[in-house]
């Protein structure tokens, strides 16, 4: 009986069995320890899977290699023959001189492209001024009697605030051609910021300003309680040189040449058995719709100076009157959609006459 175990199965104090009793009771704890019970376990144990290859594990990893080896033979998953011809043409394609040749050059465009896009993010330039201001910020805050988690929290959000409008403001300016395009884009992302940001005392949080296109504040104020503390700006500094459009660009003029023939089709297929007040409100609908195409087109902008600048007239009026006497025949028009919706035909003239 040497499975006989020689200490309680509860509290592991020395029990000892008396020969042929099944059950003994532990002096310590009073658990009474079964021997046939103890004995079925430790039998179902060593004859288990897990406790023959903890016991056997040279001999089992051997049979299961064996059997792996055969399974895959036997239901053709991937032939011997088939690994190495591929395992050969891979090193023969390796060999090749072309081979070596394209590897280079992809590996060393890689470098290259990761360099440029290094030296062009504009987070690279500004990351510096960036932390310095907040930093100087953060140093004001304590000095105010903030504590190290509400200076060092109003660190953090005035570093993301900052790096992300330095990159919108960088996408809107690679993405616009004109500088009216890129204005009007400036004053959208001010708006938005602005609506997004917190007030507090009628004092925004986080705002940007600009006069010109080529200096553009960003702003972010520290508060702690709600009782402001200071102020951290830095100035994006755009480079870029926009065109000075004072013509309709192609890609204007290619765009709403489109819209204005489909609009037109659509007009000429509308059902005229329709109620008048019908006809009315799909006319109002088609014509809206005609003009959202047409604000979005980039270069629609400049329409309204444009034409303030008589550039819709007839070659027969410019020709007979003086730049500044072009007034008496244009309309005041106090917005680009007021434009759209008395000009539409003439602007469509003007372009098929360039393009």
């Amino acid at each position: 009986m040497s499975n006989i175990p020689e200490k309680c199965s509860r509290c592991g104090a020395p029990i000892s069995w008396e020969e042929g009793a099944p059950v003994v009771k532990c002096e310590y704890c009073g658990y009474k320890n079964n021997f046939l019970k103890i004995d079925s376990i430790i039998n179902n144990k060593q004859s288990s899977f897990i406790y023959s290859i903890k016991n056997n594990s040279a001999k089992y990893l051997l049979i299961t290699k064996e059997s792996f080896r055969k399974a895959i033979k036997n239901q053709n998953i991937i032939s011997e023959n088939l690994i190495y011809k591929y395992i050969k043409k891979g090193k023969e394609l390796f060999k090749r001189k072309e081979s070596k040749i394209t590897l280079s050059l992809i590996f060393l465009s890689a470098f290259f492209l990761l360099i440029n896009s290094y030296l062009s993010n504009p987070i690279r330039t500004y990351n510096k001024k960036i932390k310095n201001v907040c930093n100087q910020s953060l140093i004001e805050s304590i000095n105010y009697g903030a504590t190290e988690f509400q200076s060092k929290s109003n660190y953090k959000d005035c570093v993301n605030y900052m790096k992300d409008t330095v990159l919108l403001i960088k996408n809107l300016e690679d993405k616009s051609n004109y500088l009216k395009s890129y204005l009007k884009s400036l004053k959208k992302l001010e708006e938005e910021i602005y609506n997004k940001s917190i007030s507090i005392d009628y004092t925004q949080k986080q705002y940007i300003r600009f006069n010109s296109s080529n200096n553009i504040a960003v702003v972010y104020k520290h508060f702690i309680n709600s009782r402001f503390v200071s102020s951290s700006k830095i100035i994006y500094e755009n480079n870029k040189v926009f065109e000075d459009v004072n013509y309709l660009p192609y890609k204007f003029c290619r765009g709403y040449k489109k819209f204005y023939k489909d609009s037109s089709l659509n007009s000429k297929n509308m059902d005229l058995n329709m109620p008048a007040k019908r006809i009315f409100k799909e006319m109002t609908k088609r014509q809206n719709k005609f003009i959202d195409q047409i604000i979005k087109i980039e270069g629609s902008e400049i329409l309204l100076d444009l034409y303030n600048q008589g550039y819709f007239l007839s070659e027969r009026i410019r020709k007979n009157l003086k730049k500044e006497n072009y007034s008496a025949y244009l309309d005041n028009y106090a917005t680009l959609k007021e434009m759209l919706i008395n000009q539409k035909q003439n602007i469509f003239f003007k372009c098929e006459e360039l393009y």
